[in-house]
């Protein structure tokens, strides 16, 4: 959706599971059509990459904003993730993310978080200005930026 709105000058999609890149693919070609990888005047280029969120493939202070989707809770290391997130933000860039919180009637084996637990996470990577909107019975996002310079 982020490369739909033309505001971008590049989104990238990144996920660890090949599976999840297909789906991605798969929606991208119906919502963006099959030239997605194109920018046109109406949108921006998506480009899929497969890596993982502990070893980033982006060059340190160079993406104005990152945007983890109901991720963190699947993430081995979630402080790796975060900190490499605050790594490749250019000062003053912003990072959303959405995951669960302790509540509702969730899957198990998922690790849920208090907003008190992702404020302390996302300071420790040094990250700023968090704020957090939960949503009953268990969502939660967050948005908070790398300092600026």
């Amino acid at each position: 959706r982020f490369a739909a709105t033309g505001r971008y000058g590049s989104v990238t999609a990144l996920d660890y599971s090949s599976a999840m890149l297909r789906q991605g693919d798969d929606f991208a070609v119906k919502e963006l059509g099959a030239n997605y990888g194109v920018s046109s005047p109406t949108s921006t280029a998506l480009t899929l990459v497969r890596a993982d969120i502990a070893r980033l493939p982006f060059a340190t202070s160079s993406l104005d904003g990152v945007h983890a989707g109901a991720a963190i809770h699947c993430w081995p290391a979630p402080e790796n993730g975060v900190a490499e997130v605050a790594r490749v933000l250019k000062p003053g860039g912003v990072f959303v993310l959405t995951t669960f919180r302790p509540g509702g009637n969730l899957l198990t084996g998922l690790r849920f978080w208090t907003e008190e637990e992702l404020r302390d996470l996302t300071r420790q990577c040094g990250l700023v200005d968090f704020e957090a909107i939960k949503r009953d019975p268990s969502f939660i996002m967050v948005r908070c930026r790398k300092r600026a310079a």
